[in-house]
């Protein structure tokens, strides 16, 4: 609280519903979206698809149906490249907060080989959920 990192309404969560693309080999799963009161964050599980080549998430930006734009930093729960048929926990981290509450974002994720994956639908609550 000191450093500003959560306030008075603590650390506000959401769900974020997977997304799956064909057409480049990956998809998440179920997943989480956070806020607190300088940043969000999205958590989720990336898979890559049996057969293609080896995926490493490199860097990751929310794009607002609105036309507001949040780069964020990827962060991911082991080695950080996802072998062909495995998954890894992946992380956004936003440092900077939507300028209105509710907004609709779309997350991409963007990684090794041109290949990316976009998650549609995620919100940073202001109330609890």
């Amino acid at each position: 609280m000191l450093l500003g990192y959560v306030d008075e309404k603590g650390v506000r969560r959401g769900a974020v519903r997977p997304a799956k693309d064909d057409a480049l080999g990956l998809e998440s799963g179920q997943g989480s979206s956070y806020r607190g009161a300088t940043w969000a964050l999205v958590d989720v599980v990336i898979v890559n698809s049996a057969g293609q080549q080896p995926w490493t998430p490199r860097e990751a930006i929310f794009r607002g149906k609105r036309g507001a734009t949040l780069p964020a930093r990827v962060v991911t729960v082991g080695n950080g490249e996802i072998a062909p048929g495995a998954s890894l926990r992946v992380l956004a981290v936003a440092d900077t907060l939507p300028a209105s509450v509710g907004e609709v974002f779309a997350l991409e994720v963007r990684g090794s080989g041109g290949r990316s994956l976009v998650i549609p639908g995620v919100r940073f609550t202001e109330g609890d959920q």
